[in-house]
């Protein structure tokens, strides 16, 4: 029976021992470190020569009784196990730090991948901000190139026609520089000047003198045939004054009178169309062909009949024209055109 008793002490502190290795081994601490910690060195043991203090304390167990040494044996196996203990309480605190560092360390990669996250979003809202940017620049760019080569093509100058029988310009890329009245010459004058002028409505003078010297004067036109015109903007135009408008192209550089068509020839613009028209054969002074607008508008003043220079639909003669194309006896179309 004591026997019995005798061994439970010891299969305790075998199943402690066998406990601790499997601890020790799973967090890997040296064996033989534990071996050393619960029996001692091994150089000790194995040595032949041992203390003195040994000796005489293995005699004193001898002498002790046999119950006496089986407490004093179980008393030393609860302080080895107790500091068994201790050891297992140690690296368990260790191993609880560094998981606890772990934790911190994973929380620490969160908050960095969040603020990756972040960061990404920031570049890809940044990302379609400047693009945004850049359309809006480049939209800009192309205003300011087509508001350039706008104010390049008007810097090298519009072409400038007159328009006759209407006190406006044709609607568009086009701006009045001056409205008035067609004049010229006297119809009956011999040896007086064969163009027609569009003369404003607001003459600036110069020095001067009022006295009349009969040398060379200038007369108001007048209309002296109206039948083809369009009655759109005057019922009666037949011995009224004719007003006229100079015109300024924006954009084409660029203009004369085509003869003999109401269009112009491909790649040109039509700016107004109209009728051809001059003075009378049989009159002593010269005139010019000029293109008369389709659709003429009568001097605000009303009717004159006042002579002056006077205005007729010209008519092609067939001989030294060729007929066809031409007509003996039509009247001849007109286009102001330009480019």
């Amino acid at each position: 029976m004591q026997a019995v008793q005798g061994l439970r002490p010891r299969i305790a502190i075998g199943f402690l021992i066998m406990g601790g290795i499997a601890v020790l081994s799973v967090h890997q601490i040296n064996i033989t470190h534990l071996k050393t910690m619960l029996f001692g060195s091994q150089n000790n043991q194995n040595s032949p020569q041992h203390d003195s203090s040994q000796q005489d304390d293995s005699s004193v167990d001898k002498n002790f009784p046999k119950g006496s040494r089986n407490k004093r044996a179980a008393g030393s196996q609860v302080m080895e196990n107790m500091d068994i203990q201790d050891d297992y309480g140690t690296m368990k605190e260790s191993h609880a730090v560094k998981l606890s560092n772990m934790d911190a360390l994973v929380n620490r990669l969160l908050v960095a991948q969040n603020e990756l996250r972040n960061m990404l979003r920031l570049t890809q809202v940044n990302k379609g901000k400047s693009s945004r940017t850049k359309r809006a620049i480049d939209d800009i760019n192309i205003n300011k190139t087509h508001q350039g080569q706008t104010d390049f093509k008007s810097s090298l100058g519009g072409a400038i026609y007159v328009r006759w029988g209407r006190t406006t310009c044709p609607s568009g890329n086009t701006e009045l520089v001056y409205n008035g009245v067609a004049a010229g010459s006297y119809y009956e004058h011999d040896g007086a000047a064969a163009n027609t002028l569009c003369l404003p409505h607001d003459p600036v003078w110069n020095k001067h003198s009022d006295h009349v010297n009969n040398y060379s004067m200038i007369f108001g036109a007048e209309y002296r045939e109206s039948q083809l015109f369009l009655k759109t903007n005057a019922e009666k135009l037949d011995t009224h004054n004719m007003p006229c408008s100079v015109c300024r192209s924006h954009s084409r550089n660029s203009a004369f009178m085509l003869p003999a068509r109401k269009n112009c020839y491909e790649g040109w613009h039509l700016e107004y169309q109209g009728y051809l028209m001059a003075g009378y054969h049989g009159h002593k002074a010269a005139n010019e062909f000029i293109c008369v607008d389709e659709a003429p508008e009568a001097d605000p003043a009303g009717y004159r009949d006042e002579g002056g220079r006077r205005f007729y639909f010209v008519e092609s003669v067939c001989g030294s024209l060729p007929c066809p194309p031409y007509v003996n006896g039509r009247e001849m179309t007109c286009a102001v055109c330009s480019k």
